[in-house]
């Protein structure tokens, strides 16, 4: 019997080679002056590690060598003074592989880095993030270690598995080949093997019950609260005290889910009969099915929870047939309860709550502290930093959950080099995009600062700006109402005054990315008959992309455009957003927006304006067309209403010299290093031909696109070869014209 399995291999200097086993957790690595002795080494090792130490090793199934640029830069340290050096360009090699259960990974060997990476995340960004974190100022000495061998290649080599017999390998048995098909043994995980720290009454109970009967438990608690690491500490227990052979201990608890049990089922009665086999399978084993989310069960298989395959299970669970365990959040619950009481009757319910107080701070040290032991680095003020950081900024968020994580990740850091409070301070302004200034009591912020930073994207709306900055400043100060969102704010008046640009300039300034981080959805695509499902998530089960985007990252601008268009049952679900921070789908999945900003924009009572004017929840007396048209309880959870005022000449010059300056940051020009110039005659042309008191300064926009963009474009598709030279816009006898300045390399 062999396997192949892929190395990661290179030359040193003196022509030896070099390479570490890809499939390791460890790395194991050998060295040898011979290419094919080197080969024959790993190959002895992979297979002794398969016969004493399998957990060690998984299985790969593709493994592709990336190099990833990296900026890095060491630290001189003397007494209690540092002195940094000139950056370091690095090519750090990485491999993006997959394993058996299809599971992507980025492995950096060289910095003994492995994480696994989200399907849809960005691959190179991450493993740039994590070598550059690994990297950050090391000692010049620990650097000249970390620099990368060149000629770096993978390769597969095939390995005998010398000394084990197939037949009394556990995998290879029917009834569990039968469940690998759509289950895993959650004991094998080395993921999750930790124990529940803090919960140690919680786990003999639940081991307990395990070891009692058939009994089947439901884990209700709020996610990241750590229901997975509880059952999987409970089961340890339970298996410790039972008679089953050492060998078949770690395939009695399988876990899956509902998406799985149906993965690769087209027709008519597939999934019933895996359903079927896989219920016998655990029967002859007397496994216990860990389904990792109950409502996900109901959701699954048809077209309603009634045609479900949590309907298709629950009698043989009532006949004792099949024993499950899973997990819900208290929404999700009381939704399963709703949808298919025949289901949820037949679990035992145990509530998992989440640390609080000096309960979640004793765990945030205990975390710390197993790190420090095993000798990480790390300052014993980083456990009190992140946990702080997450119940002010993202109170929403259970303890262990996110602040464990990130604990977590600082501590495997640790390992390579030191984290501090400031190092915890960074990570976190990292995942959130928070700036540091935000984040510090020790760095002050002014109103003067935010109004600027604003006003430099918002032009003529100074009244706009300056409520948007009083937001900014409560969050700061820590005074925003850790129960709702950050702010919500009802954005009123004419169209293209800059309501939107308002939203961007929030998301650049709060976390970073003007692009990411907004969520925009045009309110007049839910004013029909279905438009509540599709807000919140149609029969198919499925959560639309807004939805799934804030539960990935609750850190952003969510922008309901033109909100007055929506339809009547969607301003009912908006009501607990605005005031809770919450929305809920039918199947009881929560998500959360304690973290956002939430802003709506209305042209209400823009044409019946008399004259530009501000309104604000605190003012004389606000917008009687929003009063007017929105409900009371769903204006009394609005904290500000801004009226816009229309544009004036003078803003439409500011606003068309912001759009000349944008312009010549684009692509086409900035890659070329071609520069633009103009004059106010230019200025004038674009206010000339665009300004529209109706309309505000969109018809400039089109404008500069009319005038300005196509004669640039003209001008470049005709020298095609131009390279560094400026080129000057100017207005002639009433026309626009484009011309190179200087001449520049072709």
């Amino acid at each position: 019997m062999s396997t192949r399995t892929p190395i990661l291999q290179w030359r040193d200097a003196q022509g030896s080679w070099h390479a570490v086993l890809l499939a390791d957790d460890d790395y194991a690595a050998a060295w040898s002056g011979d290419r094919r002795a080197l080969h024959e080494e790993l190959r002895e090792l992979y297979a002794w590690l398969s016969n004493h130490d399998p957990y060690r090793l998984c299985t790969l199934h593709s493994a592709e060598l990336l190099l990833v640029p990296v900026e890095a830069r060491a630290r001189f340290v003397r007494g209690s003074r540092s002195f940094p050096v000139e950056p370091l360009a690095l090519r750090i090699p990485c491999v993006r592989a997959t394993d058996e259960s299809d599971q992507q990974w980025c492995l950096q060997p060289h910095l003994g880095l492995r994480f696994d990476v989200d399907g849809g995340a960005e691959f190179r960004a991450l493993a740039r993030h994590y070598a550059q974190e690994a990297l950050r100022d090391l000692p010049p000495q620990l650097m000249a270690l970390q620099l990368p061998p060149p000629d770096v290649e993978i390769e597969w080599l095939s390995v005998p598995l010398r000394g084990r017999n197939r037949q009394t390998r556990v995998e290879d048995r029917p009834p569990y080949r039968q469940l690998l098909s759509c289950a895993e043994p959650a004991l094998k995980d080395r993921r999750r093997l930790g124990a529940a720290l803090g919960r140690d009454s919680e786990a003999k109970d639940l081991a307990a019950r395990l070891a009692g009967g058939r009994v089947h438990v439901l884990l209700v608690g709020p996610r990241g609260v750590g229901k997975s690491t509880l059952l999987v500490d409970a089961a340890r227990r339970w298996l410790r005290q039972s008679p089953d052979a050492e060998e078949t201990r770690d395939f009695r608890l399988w876990r899956t889910s509902g998406a799985r049990l149906i993965a690769g089922m087209q027709y008519l009665g597939q999934w019933q009969e895996r359903c079927e086999q896989v219920i016998a399978a655990l029967g002859s084993t007397r496994g216990v099915l860990h389904v990792e989310n109950l409502a996900e069960l109901m959701q699954v298989g048809g077209t309603a929870p009634e045609s479900s395959v949590a309907a298709f299970l629950a009698p043989y669970l009532q006949r004792g047939q099949l024993r499950m365990v899973s997990e819900a959040t208290e929404s999700e619950y009381q939704s399963c309860r709703r949808l298919l009481p025949a289901l949820v009757d037949q679990f035992e319910v145990i509530r998992v709550e989440p640390f609080r107080g000096a309960a979640a701070q004793s765990l945030m040290r205990e975390v710390a502290r197993s790190f420090v032991s095993g000798g990480a680095l790390l300052d014993p003020a980083v456990a009190e930093v992140v946990l702080g950081l997450y119940q002010r900024f993202q109170p929403a968020a259970c303890v262990p959950g996110p602040a464990v994580r990130m604990l977590r990740e600082l501590g495997l850091k640790a390992r390579r080099t030191p984290i501090d409070a400031d190092g915890a301070m960074r990570a976190f302004a990292l995942h959130s995009g928070l700036p540091e200034v935000l984040l510090r009591d020790d760095l002050p912020l002014t109103e003067s600062a935010v109004c600027a930073a604003l006003g430099a994207e918002v032009i003529g709306q100074p009244h706009a700006v300056s409520a948007a900055a009083q937001c900014v400043l409560s969050l700061k100060a820590g005074l925003n109402d850790p129960g709702r969102p950050l702010a919500v704010l009802l954005l009123s008046g004419p169209t293209g005054t800059g309501k939107t640009a308002l939203a961007r300039a929030l998301a650049h300034y709060c976390f970073g990315d003007a692009r990411a981080r907004l969520l925009r959805l045009d309110m007049s695509e839910y004013a029909g008959v279905d438009a509540l499902a599709r807000l919140c998530g149609g029969h198919d089960g499925r959560p639309p992309r807004w939805l799934q985007s804030i539960e990935q990252q609750p850190f952003a601008v969510v922008l309901f455009d033109e909100i007055e268009k929506a339809a009547p049952e969607v301003f009912d679900a908006l009501l607990g957003l605005l005031d809770e921070g919450r929305i809920s789908d039918r199947y009881g999945r929560s998500y959360d927006f304690t973290s956002a900003m939430v802003l709506l924009t209305s042209n209400l009572g823009a044409r019946a304006q008399p004259a530009p004017g501000f309104v604000s929840s605190g003012g004389e007396a606000p917008d009687h067309a929003v009063r007017a048209f929105f409900r009371p309880e769903f204006y009394n959870r609005l904290d500000a209403v801004i009226t816009y005022a229309g544009l004036d000449p003078a803003s439409m010059r500011e606003i068309a010299r912001k759009e000349l300056l944008d312009l010549s940051r684009r692509e086409g020009l900035a890659a070329r290093e071609l520069s633009l110039a103009w004059d106010e005659s230019v200025v004038d042309f674009l206010v000339a031909v665009g300004f529209d008191p109706q309309y505000g300064a969109r018809p400039l926009q089109r404008a500069l696109d009319t005038h300005i963009v196509s004669a640039l474009a003209h001008w470049r598709l005709t020298h095609p070869a131009a390279r560094r030279q400026t080129l000057r816009i100017s207005v002639v006898q009433g026309e626009l014209q484009v011309e190179a300045l200087s001449a520049g390399a072709g």
